[in-house]
């Protein structure tokens, strides 16, 4: 027969164990931009749609490009803080701002031409 200590001991921490409730829910995964998204502006009173590519990572860092009919351009200075992207447009002396939600965003690029909102879904999204 055990001693009523070893018994004792052994209920203490089976009860322990017991009132901690569930373990914790481990923590989502960092949002991740890196695809083809569809992009639309309004310039001059028209629509240009075009694609949006990102590739990268956090640990490498991100890159993309513009494409429409009318050109492409690429990004630098690309930085992701949570669900926000800064970045720079060279070819088009211009820096913008992307604000992501599932799978959309909506941002602003300000250049020589002003301010245009830009909006966008993830493509397949």
């Amino acid at each position: 027969m055990l001693p009523s200590r070893v018994i004792a001991s052994a209920l203490l921490v089976l009860l322990a164990a017991c009132s901690s409730g569930p373990p914790p829910e481990p923590p989502a995964p960092a949002f991740d931009p890196a695809g083809l998204w569809n992009f639309s502006v309004e310039v001059d009173g028209q629509l240009l749609e075009g694609t949006l590519r990102i590739s990268g990572s956090e640990a490498e860092g991100y890159r993309g490009s513009f494409s429409s009919d009318a050109g492409a351009a690429s990004m630098a200075r690309v930085v992701l803080d949570g669900r926000s992207m800064s970045f720079t447009v060279p070819d088009l002396n211009s820096a913008g701002t992307l604000d992501f939600a599932g799978d959309r965003f909506t941002g602003e690029i300000d250049g020589e031409m002003g301010t245009i909102d830009i909006r966008g879904r993830r493509q397949g999204g």
